[in-house]
């Protein structure tokens, strides 16, 4: 038995250096994912940032498609979504074009979140645009 006592503390030791470069590997793999996370976001902030620029030049569809991509690296940031949105209810105002995409545009943002103010507001713009009173 004096034999065995050397042979279990030594497993119990090697579990505890297992269970801590488990917990190591975890914590990094946290840490990646919110740089991660993080990059995303403020990589979003400045295409958006991008995207009203050139909409104020008049390039209208490449700042959608930057906003598009935009949208299709980090779904869930609604940004980018809404800037879209406002870019398809001002063609909409303006050249009657885009109508349709707007309204599915804000269907997906308050689908995302319901109590979004600024996509409620773009919505009702859109009711005054398509059905005037």
């Amino acid at each position: 038995m004096k034999k065995v006592y050397p042979f279990i503390g030594f497993a119990i030791v090697l579990a505890g250096i297992i269970w801590y470069l488990q917990q190591m590997v975890q914590d990094y793999n946290r840490g990646v994912e919110q740089l991660e996370t993080t990059g995303t976001e403020e990589n979003a902030h400045v295409k958006v940032a991008k995207a009203s620029a050139l909409a104020e030049l008049d390039h209208t569809a490449d700042a959608i498609d930057l906003l598009l991509k935009t949208i299709e690296e980090n779904p869930k940031n609604l940004e980018p979504q809404l800037k879209l949105a406002q870019l398809y209810v001002i063609n909409c105002k303006e050249r009657e074009t885009n109508c349709e995409d707007a309204l599915w545009q804000l269907n997906v943002i308050l689908k995302l979140d319901s109590a979004n103010v600024s996509a409620k507001q773009l919505l009702q713009e859109m009711k005054s645009v398509t059905h005037p009173k």
